[in-house]
């Protein structure tokens, strides 16, 4: 006997994009826009439990990680967006993953870990809606999410532990695109030197160091793929040519489009934090091209 799926969704075509759409928000919707909040669960069963607790400002992924589509289409609604994990480590580990995706996003992202190894349906039976609404009010930012977790992980009782919470921090600002040299960057590392007893022009030396090493590593990667298409003769040049002979194959215009816009980019690496505003690695649907879209972000 095995275990069928907790949640089976149908398989994507051409209408069904899992990573665009959200289950519940038809119901949502204009209790998002009376309180500006959306709470996002990752089951179907918990956002229906939480909207029949009277908390119907809830949506649900389908079967899927919260991605930037799913955030490009919230923050048109709403201002906070607070991520509702299970309790166990598979719900830690979700929540690590969303840090660096959203990190940059102009939404006030939140991210609610359940106690006790518990998911939202469990919880509230347990311990009813006003435990739940308490700590959803209380849910930490991405940032503050991230420094706890660290500060947990390692204490503060070493030289050691500090310049891993440090690193671990700084990672976290270095993998998230289009915050660099924002007023968002600026304040979270103004929480640091505090927090962490070192000096600010210490914690900005480090980033510029770990920076730097992120960039080399990107331009190395970049230039492996380059010269793996090279090698099949799919230069930058053949990447539209691929694509007319995908759309006359498939009769479908994403890949022609993802490979115009890496043509783009790769000729012209000035357009990359242009790009980024509006695109994420998320939209790319051909995991190739998403590859190649992700080292060009990396690159600055």
């Amino acid at each position: 006997w095995k275990e069928a799926p907790k949640y089976l969704n149908s398989d994507e075509s051409l209408v069904f994009h899992k990573s665009e759409l959200c289950f519940g928000l038809h119901w949502a919707r204009e209790a998002i826009k009376k309180t500006r909040i959306v709470l996002v669960t990752e089951g179907y069963t918990d956002c229906l439990m939480l909207q029949q607790a009277g908390l119907t400002n809830t949506v649900a992924t389908l079967g899927t990680a919260l991605t930037e589509s799913h955030v490009t289409l919230l923050k048109r609604i709403a201002n906070t967006v607070v991520l509702i994990y299970d309790g166990d480590q598979a719900g830690k580990d979700a929540s690590e993953r969303a840090l660096s995706k959203f990190l940059a996003q102009d939404v006030d992202l939140r991210i609610l870990t359940l106690p006790g190894d518990l998911d939202p349906d469990e919880f509230l039976q347990q311990h009813g809606r006003s435990a739940m609404q308490h700590l959803i009010d209380s849910a930490p930012e991405v940032a503050e999410y991230e420094l706890r977790a660290l500060l947990t992980r390692y204490g503060t009782g070493t030289l050691d532990a500090r310049l891993r919470i440090l690193d671990g921090m700084l990672q976290l600002l270095i993998v998230s695109s289009g915050i660099a040299g924002t007023v968002k960057e600026d304040l979270l590392i103004g929480r640091l030197p505090q927090r962490l007893g070192l000096s600010e022009s210490d914690v900005r030396k480090r980033l510029k160091d770990l920076r730097g090493q992120h960039r080399d590593r990107a331009i190395r990667s970049l230039g492996r793929k380059v010269a793996a298409i090279e090698s099949t003769r799919e230069t930058a040049q053949d990447l539209r040519k691929r694509g007319i002979l995908l759309l006359q194959q498939t009769q479908s215009k994403d890949d022609l489009l993802e490979c115009e816009l890496l043509q783009v980019l790769l000729t012209s690496p000035c357009m990359i934090d242009v790009v980024r505003r509006d695109i994420g690695t998320d939209d790319f649907r051909n995991e190739v091209l998403k590859e190649l879209l992700t080292c060009c972000f990396d690159l600055n």
